[in-house]
Protein backbone atom coordinates (compact mmCIF):
# COMPACT_ATOMS: atom_id res chain seq x y z
CA UNK A 1 0.00 0.00 0.00
CA UNK A 2 2.92 2.34 -1.41
CA UNK A 3 0.65 4.78 -2.96
CA UNK A 4 -2.61 4.87 -1.34
CA UNK A 5 -1.40 8.41 0.63
CA UNK A 6 -1.40 9.89 -2.77
CA UNK A 7 -5.21 9.44 -3.44
CA UNK A 8 -6.00 10.85 0.00
CA UNK A 9 -3.87 13.99 -0.92
CA UNK A 10 -5.39 14.05 -4.40
CA UNK A 11 -9.23 14.18 -2.39
CA UNK A 12 -7.74 16.52 0.01
CA UNK A 13 -7.28 19.08 -2.63
CA UNK A 14 -10.38 18.69 -4.18
CA UNK A 15 -10.73 15.65 -6.33
CA UNK A 16 -13.85 14.12 -6.07
CA UNK A 17 -13.11 10.41 -7.26
CA UNK A 18 -9.55 8.58 -7.43
CA UNK A 19 -8.71 5.47 -9.25
CA UNK A 20 -6.18 3.66 -7.43
CA UNK A 21 -4.68 0.60 -9.88
CA UNK A 22 -1.73 -1.35 -8.46
CA UNK A 23 0.13 -3.48 -10.84
CA UNK A 24 4.20 -4.34 -10.64
CA UNK A 25 4.10 -3.04 -14.48
CA UNK A 26 2.82 -0.09 -13.48
CA UNK A 27 6.08 0.65 -10.96
CA UNK A 28 7.89 2.91 -13.62
CA UNK A 29 6.27 4.78 -16.17
CA UNK A 30 5.50 3.30 -19.74
CA UNK A 31 3.50 4.85 -22.06
CA UNK A 32 1.89 1.59 -23.48
CA UNK A 33 0.95 0.19 -19.89
CA UNK A 34 -0.44 3.58 -18.64
CA UNK A 35 -2.36 4.07 -21.55
CA UNK A 36 -4.07 0.79 -21.79
CA UNK A 37 -5.26 1.12 -17.92
CA UNK A 38 -6.39 4.84 -18.05
CA UNK A 39 -8.04 4.27 -21.79
CA UNK A 40 -9.93 1.43 -19.68
CA UNK A 41 -10.99 3.75 -16.82
CA UNK A 42 -12.23 6.44 -19.91
CA UNK A 43 -14.06 3.94 -21.68
CA UNK A 44 -16.16 2.33 -18.41
CA UNK A 45 -16.48 5.62 -16.57
CA UNK A 46 -17.28 8.17 -19.71
CA UNK A 47 -15.82 11.53 -17.98
CA UNK A 48 -16.66 14.53 -20.18
CA UNK A 49 -13.33 16.65 -20.26
CA UNK A 50 -9.72 14.62 -19.31
CA UNK A 51 -6.86 16.87 -18.79
CA UNK A 52 -2.91 16.00 -18.91
CA UNK A 53 -0.06 18.35 -18.40
CA UNK A 54 2.26 19.84 -21.48
CA UNK A 55 5.30 17.84 -20.26
CA UNK A 56 7.35 15.41 -22.09
CA UNK A 57 5.57 12.68 -20.24
CA UNK A 58 1.80 13.95 -20.73
CA UNK A 59 2.31 14.91 -24.73
CA UNK A 60 3.50 11.15 -24.91
CA UNK A 61 1.15 9.49 -22.65
CA UNK A 62 -1.99 11.71 -23.81
CA UNK A 63 -1.52 11.29 -27.49
CA UNK A 64 -1.52 7.58 -27.00
CA UNK A 65 -5.03 8.01 -24.39
CA UNK A 66 -6.58 9.63 -27.41
CA UNK A 67 -6.01 7.15 -29.73
CA UNK A 68 -6.92 4.05 -27.67
CA UNK A 69 -10.50 6.31 -26.70
CA UNK A 70 -11.35 7.41 -30.08
CA UNK A 71 -11.08 10.75 -28.40
CA UNK A 72 -9.82 14.45 -29.44
CA UNK A 73 -6.79 16.12 -28.67
CA UNK A 74 -5.92 19.75 -28.24
CA UNK A 75 -1.98 20.57 -27.28
CA UNK A 76 -0.54 23.54 -25.96
CA UNK A 77 -3.87 25.04 -24.38
CA UNK A 78 -3.35 28.83 -22.74
CA UNK A 79 -6.90 28.79 -21.57
CA UNK A 80 -9.98 26.95 -21.02
CA UNK A 81 -13.73 27.44 -20.43
CA UNK A 82 -16.77 25.51 -20.41
CA UNK A 83 -19.93 26.68 -22.94
CA UNK A 84 -22.72 26.41 -20.36
CA UNK A 85 -25.64 26.30 -23.04
CA UNK A 86 -23.55 23.73 -24.82
CA UNK A 87 -20.87 21.87 -22.40
CA UNK A 88 -18.24 21.94 -25.05
CA UNK A 89 -14.95 22.65 -23.71
CA UNK A 90 -13.28 26.46 -25.28
CA UNK A 91 -9.94 25.62 -25.42
CA UNK A 92 -7.55 28.52 -26.37
CA UNK A 93 -4.13 27.90 -28.20
CA UNK A 94 -1.42 29.78 -29.82
CA UNK A 95 -1.50 29.63 -33.76
CA UNK A 96 0.10 30.24 -36.58
CA UNK A 97 3.59 30.14 -34.92
CA UNK A 98 1.81 31.74 -32.41
CA UNK A 99 0.78 35.28 -34.13
CA UNK A 100 -2.61 34.50 -32.92
CA UNK A 101 -4.93 32.94 -30.69
CA UNK A 102 -7.41 30.22 -31.51
CA UNK A 103 -10.47 28.58 -29.59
Amino acid sequence: DKISHFAQELIFHGANKVYLVEDTILKNFLDEPYSEVLAQIINEEKPEIILFGATNIGRSFASRVAAKTNTGLTADCTGLDVDLETRNLLQTRPAFGGNIMAT
